[in-house]
């Protein structure tokens, strides 16, 4: 006879109490409802002979997936003309057109450039896909129509630009000048992190003070930059100011020249000042891990796609990048923005152009 110790028995017996819970699907999504029923004859009571009542229903969902649907969009413009005389005749205009006299409608430039420049698709890629769909479009028709979505919505990214460089605060990784200039302790953090199998007391102490800072960020997260200002200078300054007379004392045998704990010393003291700066303005932030997040996406593309192909194609991906992800982090469905400003701003009015920008949109 088997025998399992006592603790493996529990955990074989023990019902499962804490599985996750499925999430419940959005109830925007299209709702193929399909009903079940009983036929007549089991409407019936096998006790009595009675015929059954309806009390209920149970209701669960599955979710399905339909692949990409290519359509043609046919423009018919009617032709009138004046039978009296025969002088005149009068065609009706259609819509402007994304690209005039060109094949794809807005929706199609749309999926293309999503696909590129938000999904890290190659255009060899996204060829092979149509292919299924038994349509021949190539990878070279493909990089001009992303060409021409960048002209058409370069007025757009010039004036998101715009409005970036009126910001208080800017994210970047460039150093600019003319301006204060924060660094980011993660990036110090980083240096500290990577030399601690050399120097492991000393970078985890450095790392100790720095998770003080963190904590004390996490705490006000929710505040307003008056609150959060207030914070800092009566908590984060006194960490700082205690972190910064410990990395003074550290003796120059204990972290040498050419060590990667004397390089993180160097970097936090040296760009002390920068570092510190965040408390002074509750609209500053610790680091700078919002741009390099959104810099991730450019990476991933990259690896992808291994070259632009020319300066031109640089611009190209620019303007793409930045309006794919303004309208991501706005929290926008990318397709849907894409699709409509594409259709529009060709008639829209150039001194109404914010309110095509992701934070202002409305669908048209």
């Amino acid at each position: 006879m088997l025998s399992f110790p006592s603790a493996v028995q529990i955990y074989l017996c023990k019902e499962p109490t804490d599985m996750p819970k499925r999430k419940k699907l959005p109830e925007e999504l299209e709702r193929d409802i399909r009903e079940y029923d009983l036929d007549d004859s089991g409407k019936v009571c096998d006790c009595c002979g009675e015929r059954l009542e309806r009390i209920g229903s149970e209701t669960s969902e599955q979710l399905d997936f339909i692949p990409a649907q290519v359509f043609v969009v046919r423009h018919v413009r009617f032709k009138y003309a004046c039978k009296h005389c025969e002088q005149k005749v009068v065609t009706a205009d259609k819509d402007r057109q994304p690209i005039e006299k060109g094949l794809p409608a807005a929706g199609l430039l749309a999926h293309v450039v999503i696909s590129k420049y938000l999904d890290h698709q190659p255009l060899y890629r996204l060829e092979g896909i149509f292919s299924r769909h038994d349509i021949d479009i190539n990878r070279s028709t493909m990089c001009g129509w992303a060409g021409s979505c960048a002209d058409l919505l370069e007025p757009l990214y010039k004036r998101m630009a715009q409005e970036v460089l009126e910001s208080k605060v800017i994210n970047t990784d460039d150093p600019a000048r003319k301006v204060i200039e924060l660094l980011c302790w993660a990036h110090a953090r980083r240096y500290f992190y990577d030399a601690r199998k050399t120097a492991p007391q000393l970078s985890h102490t450095a790392l100790a003070w720095i998770k003080m800072l963190y904590q004390i960020e996490k705490e006000i997260k929710d505040l307003s930059a008056e609150q959060k200002k207030a914070v800092r200078q009566e908590k984060s300054v006194v960490i700082l100011n205690d972190f910064k007379n410990w990395l003074d004392e550290i003796p120059l045998e204990q972290a040498l020249p050419q060590s990667p704990i004397r390089q993180a010393i160097n970097y936090a003291l040296n760009g002390w000042e920068a570092l510190c700066r965040y408390t002074a303005d509750g609209e500053f932030s610790i680091d700078n891990n919002i741009a390099e997040n959104l810099m991730r996406p450019i990476a991933l593309g990259r690896k992808n796609w291994l070259f632009f192909g020319s300066d031109n194609g640089g611009r190209t991906a620019a303007i793409l990048f930045t309006i794919n992800q303004s309208a991501k982090r706005h929290g926008l469905n990318v397709f849907n923005y894409l699709k409509d400003i594409i259709a529009r701003i060709s008639d829209h009015p150039a001194n109404q152009l914010h309110q095509l920008l992701p934070d202002k949109w409305s669908p048209s």
